[in-house]
């Protein structure tokens, strides 16, 4: 029994002073005590333990556990504009695991999110885009504060004609409609304040209007909402808000479509 522990407190010194020995270019052990720990505890059957202590007598001197790469260039973006995803590479080949050595502990890629640059700003299916606005034409018809709703919903607004140019394009685009001939709410109305015409979505005062002669008239003491009159080439009509339903018109700026969509 004596002789057994001491044989043993051999081979945990040596176990310190071998695994420096056994990762050395010499591939030396203490044989002796390899032979009795393979004769007792057959050592050389299991793979880790051999070449910590006995790669030598096990024949594993030639073992070679595999050592990463560097890693690659970061690979350009996955797409051309927004975001998306960009990875690099590296291989278990520096050195490559050879006789039965370990392969590499890791992954051999790595994934990160990458912004290119912005995307072009494009309306939305069914829109139709001037300058950095864009507008949708309704199909179906609703009162004033419902149409609004809806617009909202598409993240706009009714439509608003802030300069010359807005005005004749929203015209425009209303007269050469399928509707051509009906009714389009806009976001104009004087709901705060009796003939103080803001916008609803900005609420911005009208500085530019297109007012069918005689216009507005608040007919009835209650006409408070702003349509185009497609029998008068879109000119504008003040009108109950609630009660009348017509087509509409929304607007939504480009900047706010990318927030949303983007």
């Amino acid at each position: 029994m004596l002789l057994l522990f001491t044989i043993l407190e051999l081979f945990v010194y040596s176990k310190a002073f071998l695994i420096d020995g056994a990762s050395s270019a010499t591939c030396t052990d203490a044989k002796p005590i390899c032979d009795f720990m393979n004769d007792t505890y057959q050592i050389c059957s299991d793979f880790d333990l051999a070449r910590a202590h006995c790669q030598l007598f096990c024949n594993l001197c030639d073992v070679v556990d595999g050592s990463w790469s560097e890693w690659s260039a970061w690979a350009a973006c996955d797409v051309t504009c927004g975001t998306g995803t960009s990875s690099r590479l590296r291989q278990c080949n520096n050195p490559a695991p050879v006789h039965g050595g370990h392969d590499c502990v890791g992954q051999t890629s790595e994934i990160k999110l990458c912004i290119d640059q912005k995307c072009p700003e494009t309306c939305l299916p069914g829109w139709t885009q001037h300058g950095q606005i864009c507008y949708h034409l309704s199909t179906e018809k609703e009162n004033w504060p419902g149409a609004e709703l809806i617009c909202r919903m598409f993240g706009g607004n009714l439509a608003e004609a802030r300069t010359a140019d807005e005005r004749d394009y929203i015209t425009n685009q209303i007269i050469h409609s399928r509707h051509h001939s009906s009714k389009f709410w806009i976001g104009l109305n004087d709901l705060s304040l009796e003939n103080e015409w803001r916008w609803v979505g900005s609420g911005q005062q009208a500085t530019v209007t297109f007012w069918d002669p005689g216009q507005p008239d608040n007919d009835d003491g209650n006409e408070n909402c702003v349509h185009t009159d497609g029998t008068s080439q879109g000119k504008w009509n003040d009108e109950e808000c609630s009660d009348k339903f017509n087509y509409y018109i929304c607007e939504k700026r480009l900047d706010e479509i990318n927030q949303l969509f983007g």
